[in-house]
């Protein structure tokens, strides 16, 4: 259900009109988000959201958070934020906040426009693209393959002595674990050490940021090798979405024939109208370099430096605040699908490698 009012004790809050003066309320956990009986999610930013089918997210802020973010769809804005700004990149457009209010994210190639009308009051704000033409360097010598890369893994760090592995490259993203508990060990792999997942509760988490929201391309790109059989599906990097079990962009490893034994590799996005994706066969227990790429218009699988598959995919993925899990998913607000196996050099770039890129990036290892 919405969340257009609440009632406390003998307060009415209706959106545009309030029955009496409330201070902004903030939040710790999920479980302190409640409205009439619908379970709502803490965000990052220490405010409420609720379930709402009218947003991409699904989210809606409660008309208690601060910031100016009452009302305002939890993709609207960055789930960081307290001052209801918008970080959100790309062709996509909302509209639909509060009732009276419009608010449209438009972006074009040089800037993103970002304006609210209410009744008799209009204001826009303009911000620099910071998504710009991520093929070009401004560094001269600088590695072309590491223009764009939002997240490197390379497993060269004792996770559990670090915490998890500190990102690889500078501004990247690090991948998070707890010591002890579910941080992959250290094995021999592909390129120096790789981290060996139990398939039980080992994973690697990056927290939501914007920086992991693709609307032009995106490039999914490891090294993976099974150490032995298991049944069903083992995610082996991807952003969930909603409280289902929908993901942003994944790739993942399936045997959904457990007689036969055939193992197969996933590229998809089940975010938007096409739910498309690509599927290649995955090679026994060896190592196995695979690379999805999606360039705005196609989504093409790579399997060991050469594509295997194809397929036409316009629209660009959805996404929310749910983080970013190697070696896992995220289903029904449970991490499952554990990944049995080794991977290395995991990189998220967010632009489309190029096919002799994808070639580098397998040459490298093999």
């Amino acid at each position: 259900m919405g969340v257009g009012w609440r009632v406390f004790g003998a307060c009415l809050l209706v959106f545009g009109s309030y029955g009496c003066t409330r201070e902004p309320f903030g939040c710790e956990a999920d479980d302190q988000c409640q409205s009439e009986g619908a379970d709502g999610a803490c965000e990052a930013n220490g405010y409420c959201s609720f379930p709402d089918a009218n947003c991409i997210s699904g989210r809606r802020y409660g008309e208690l958070a601060g910031g100016g973010l009452a009302g305002l769809c939890v993709n609207d804005v960055d789930p960081t934020s307290t001052s209801g700004g918008s970080s959100t990149t790309g062709s996509a457009s909302t509209s639909g906040s509060m009732p009276g209010l419009t608010t449209v994210l438009t972006t074009t190639d040089d800037s993103q426009s970002t304006s609210t009308t209410d009744p008799g009051t209009t204001e826009a704000s303009t911000a620099a693209d910071d998504t710009s033409d991520a093929s070009s360097s401004s560094t001269t010598g600088a590695d072309p393959l590491e223009t764009g890369l939002v997240v490197y893994v390379d497993f060269e760090t004792d996770a559990n002595e670090a915490g998890g592995y500190p990102s690889a490259v500078a501004d990247g993203l690090d991948a998070t674990c707890e010591p002890g508990t579910n941080c992959p060990e250290l094995v021999e792999g592909p390129v120096g050490t790789a981290g060996s997942f139990d398939g039980i509760d080992d994973r690697l988490r990056v927290d939501d940021d914007t920086s992991l929201y693709f609307f032009e391309g995106y490039s999914l790109c490891l090294w993976s090798q099974r150490t032995g059989p298991f049944e069903g599906f083992g995610l082996l990097v991807g952003k969930a979405f909603q409280s289902g079990s929908s993901n942003s962009y994944e790739l993942y490893v399936g045997n959904p024939n457990d007689e036969t034994q055939t193992y197969r590799v996933w590229f998809s996005s089940d975010t938007g109208p096409e739910n498309s994706g690509v599927v290649g066969e995955d090679v026994s227990n060896a190592w196995t370099h695979l690379c999805g790429v999606w360039d705005g218009e196609l989504m093409r699988l790579y399997v060991d430096g050469e594509q295997v598959g194809v397929t036409a995919v316009e629209s660009a993925p959805s996404y929310d605040g749910r983080p970013l899990l190697i070696g896992a998913d995220i289903d029904n607000a449970v991490e499952d699908l554990y990944f049995p196996g080794n991977l290395d050099e995991v990189r998220v770039y967010n632009r489309a490698l190029e096919p002799d890129e994808v070639s580098k990036l397998f040459a490298q290892g093999s």
